[in-house]
């Protein structure tokens, strides 16, 4: 019987230990699980951390996308500054290559982010695997955002470069002629059409022989005399997009430049690649007798297509003086359905006074016919310059 007491005291000192090392398992257990269930969150915070870094990434794409856009641009400005501003044109290349090596070194970041993600297995591995992740990409935005901002001071500074120079070179043109520059504007596309200038300036000089008038300061120099004359290249150019609107708005020798993007027009038309969007001509002279000089010219264009619309203001002919600014403002609906809605380009070329007019012409036309108040008419035409969309050659 003592024995037997013994074996069952025994039996339930085991089964008490059973129980404690059962109840130990279970809580063992519960511990794990709730391990899982705090590392399943961390991952799904990881991924979602991810995910916002994939977003930046393709943001900070975008950016750098940007910025080469407006690089492009800015070569295209600097290709105006001659010879010395080739240097500047060299730096902005640099930064553009630049930008380009870190928009690839970007992209690579993002790969080995997605990699290091989709590798890991286990939750602590793959978390831990995602917290490098984003602190190698954070490191290396911030390195990239830095090579931008020095790209940029770059680009500002061959600007400024480039701008100084042509002002130095036209100050230098200027007093090496002994006389204020005075430009002129000529009309030619390519070497082909000199012939035929000069014809047209010989017939022109024979008109004003006739009157008693001279044709330019060349006509008073001797045989043999030196003279000083310099070309500046003008900033015309063509929207690359044949379907873009182009108005045009040139009173008296600023028909020039116009003259030159019609007769590109028919080159480009004769090799299958003519414009198919609206083109407008605002021309202006004092008499359409005597002082229309390319009435002809203008005509064929227009009956050739080259040209949608000719609009003609003759100041002296009528009972009261009638200017291009004026033409202008009458066909309003129609330009702000150009230039406001269509996103046409804006071509001026003349005189200064009638240049401030036209781009007050445009203003009002702005707030009357595109509903703008008077600042964000002032805003749309500054927006419009700075996206090469208004372009003026302007002088006194």
């Amino acid at each position: 019987a003592g024995e037997a007491a013994q074996v069952a005291r025994a039996a339930e000192a085991a089964l008490a230990e059973a129980r404690a090392a059962l109840a130990e398992e279970v809580r063992r257990r519960d511990s794990l699980a709730e391990e899982v269930r705090r590392r399943d969150a961390q991952l799904a915070a990881a991924v979602a951390e991810g995910g916002a870094m994939q977003a930046e990434l393709e943001r900070q794409r975008a950016l750098a996308a940007d910025l080469e856009r407006r690089l492009d641009r800015a070569k295209a400005e600097l290709g105006s500054a001659g010879e010395t501003a080739a240097a500047c044109r060299a730096r902005a290349e640099q930064a553009e290559a630049r930008l380009a090596a870190q928009a690839a070194h970007l992209s690579e970041v993002t790969q080995e982010s997605t990699r290091l993600l989709g590798a890991a297995s286990d939750a602590g591995v793959r978390r831990a695997a995602a917290e490098r992740g984003a602190d190698e990409a954070r490191s290396r935005l911030r390195s990239l955002q830095g090579d931008l901002a020095e790209a940029q001071r770059d680009l500002a500074d061959a600007r400024r470069t480039a701008a100084a120079e042509e002002a130095r070179g036209e100050e230098a043109r200027s007093r090496a002629a002994g006389l204020q520059a005075r430009l002129e504007e000529v009309g030619l596309r390519s070497s082909s059409m000199l012939e035929a200038a000069a014809s047209q300036v010989e017939a022109l000089r024979g008109e004003l022989e006739a009157k008693g008038a001279r044709l330019s300061q060349l006509e008073a120099a001797a045989a043999g005399r030196s003279v000083v004359a310099f070309v500046r290249r003008s900033s015309f150019r063509l929207p690359r997009d044949g379907a873009t609107p182009v108005v045009m708005v040139g009173p008296g020798t600023g028909i020039a430049p116009f003259r030159a993007f019609l007769q590109e027009m028919r080159v480009a038309a004769a090799e299958g690649r003519g414009r198919t969007g609206p083109t407008r001509l605002y021309f202006g002279c004092r008499h359409a007798r005597g002082d229309y000089l390319y009435e002809d010219e203008l005509a064929a264009a227009v009956e050739g297509k080259l040209l949608g619309t000719l609009r003609c203001a003759f100041s002296r002919d009528g009972a009261r003086k009638v200017y291009v600014q004026d033409l202008l403002r009458e066909d309003g609906r129609e330009v702000w359905s150009l230039l406001g809605c269509r996103g046409g380009h804006l071509y001026i070329c003349g005189g200064t006074a009638m240049g401030r007019e036209v781009v007050l012409a445009l203003q009002r036309t702005a707030v009357e016919h595109g509903k703008l108040s008077e600042a964000e008419a002032a805003a749309f035409v500054s927006r419009m310059e700075g996206e090469g969309r208004l372009v003026k050659e302007l002088w006194s």
